[in-house]
């Protein structure tokens, strides 16, 4: 069964980019990976970049020597719908504001949310805090 869970990225012109992800959105698996491998705003944006993801994992592409596709993946590559297995409309949804993003948002089991350089995580629609705060209250932290 999977845990299903949302990644969004509040943009610096406020616009807010939101992804599904269908596997592993428990904080410990999906909420950890994010918190290890997509600090930055940058890394974020790319990452969302990539549309619904079927997995995440810690590295957005393969290396060129690698296989990479919907059945066989690469070791710890995201698995994106669009470009593994070639699906169309997997493009995130953008929302032209924060309230709007909040008011009309995609809610799974577990939501992420990057925002001036911070992680922020509800479970169930429940707003737990930073992602940083929620892992390390769970003995998570490196």
């Amino acid at each position: 069964m999977s845990t299903n869970s949302t990644i969004a990225v509040v943009h610096t012109n406020g616009t807010v980019s939101q992804i599904y992800v269908h596997w592993d959105g428990y904080i410990e698996a999906a909420g950890k990976c994010l918190f290890e491998n997509y600090a930055t705003l940058e890394k974020a944006e790319a990452l969302v970049a990539l549309g619904n993801l079927s997995s995440l994992e810690a590295r957005l592409a393969p290396d060129d020597d690698e296989t990479h596709n919907f059945v066989d993946s690469a070791d710890n590559v995201c698995v994106a719908y669009a470009r593994d297995r070639g699906e169309e409309d997997q493009q995130a949804e953008t929302f032209v504001t924060v309230d709007q993003f909040n008011r009309h948002s995609r809610s799974e089991e577990y939501d992420y949310v990057f925002d001036d350089g911070h992680w922020f995580v509800r479970e169930h629609g429940d707003y737990l805090g930073t992602l940083r705060a929620v892992l390390a209250e769970m003995g998570k932290l490196m």
